[in-house]
Order: structure tokens, then sequence, then C-alpha cells
């Protein structure tokens, strides 16, 4: 009975750093308040980090992402240079219809789960969050909370090479470029 207590009491304090973040999401799941939990890094249940295309496969594993794995993977290494990490969050974190978000103050950003086994909309959003870090990068720095300009949306190229070299061009950051492995702070 001694240890079933002491294993109860022991499971009871592992749940609870999970749920603590979730209680203070005070409108309920599905809404910004939920997002915002997620964006501020208080709520991380269901929330994984992406590093290769890999982690892709595993979270949908009946879907082909081959035709995307090295745009995707390329467009990671080129986000981690400037310390930009991508994100899989549950639905629940997001409001109804958003497929991504980008945050501003911790340079993430965050791939709504619910939408993501598809390859073609995976990479539309990983684009369109990737521009946004670009315009980050474009307001000075990717330290600040500032988004700039770089293209009319309407120029903003929508599909491989194209795309990715001006991404490239733009997540050539002032300030913070990491070279193999290590950040580095230019002055």
């Amino acid at each position: 009975m001694k240890k079933l207590l002491l294993g109860l009491i022991g499971l009871s304090l592992v749940s609870i750093p999970a749920l603590a973040g979730e209680s203070k999401i005070k409108k309920g799941f599905y809404t910004m308040d939920a997002m915002g939990c997620m964006l501020v890094r208080e709520c991380t249940k269901d929330v994984r980090r992406i590093k290769s295309i890999n982690d892709i496969r595993k979270e949908f594993p009946d879907s082909n992402f081959d035709l995307i794995a090295d745009e995707f993977d390329s467009m990671l290494v080129s986000l981690d240079k400037i310390g930009v990490m991508v994100f899989l969050g549950h639905e629940k974190y997001f409001p109804p219809g958003h497929r991504g978000v980008y945050h501003t103050v911790s340079n993430n950003f965050y791939l709504n789960d619910a939408f993501m086994h598809r390859q073609s909309v995976l990479m539309s959003v990983m684009r369109h969050e990737g521009w946004h870090a670009a315009q980050d990068c474009m307001a000075g720095t990717i330290d600040n909370s500032l988004i700039a300009i770089i293209h009319p949306e309407e120029d903003v190229p929508m599909i491989g090479v194209r795309w990715q070299k001006g991404l490239t061009q733009h997540l050539l950051c002032p300030g913070k470029q990491k070279q193999d492995g290590q950040e580095e702070q230019k002055e």
C-alpha cells in the first residue's frame, strides 16, 4: 500500500509541469490565448521541436514527403543558423484556421499539426513563416520584435529555388549568425 501511495504521488508530480502551463489558458483551447501560451513556451505539452524532415515523417507515417525533403531540411539549416527554431504544435493551441505562426519575440515558429500531413501545405506554411523571419532580420536584427517589408506581398516568391535564394539572402541577419553549430555575435 505504501508503495502504491508513493507511486501515485510520484506520478502526480511528474504531470504537474505539463498541466501548470495549460492552467494559464483562461479562454480555452483553440483561442489566441492558447496560442500565446504556446508562443511564450509556457504550454509545451504536445509541442515538439522539428530538426529535420524525419521528425515530420515520424509524426505522419502515412504521408510522403520525398518531394519536399531537401528544401525542408535546407530551410531548417538556414533558420537554425540565425537561431530560429521550428516547432510542431497540437491544433488545440491554434485558433481555427491558423496553420502556423511566427513569434517575433522568441524568433521561433510553430506549425499546426492538424495541417502538416500534406507536403504542399507544410511547405506553404514553412515558406510563409520563414518569410516573416526574413522580415524580422530586415528590421535590423533578428533580436527585435519588429517586422520590415522586404517586397510587396505580390512579389514574394511562392515556390522552390527562387524563393529559397531570396530567403537565404535575407536570412543573413546582422548581429546574429551561427556557424558550425556556434553562435556568433557580430559587432
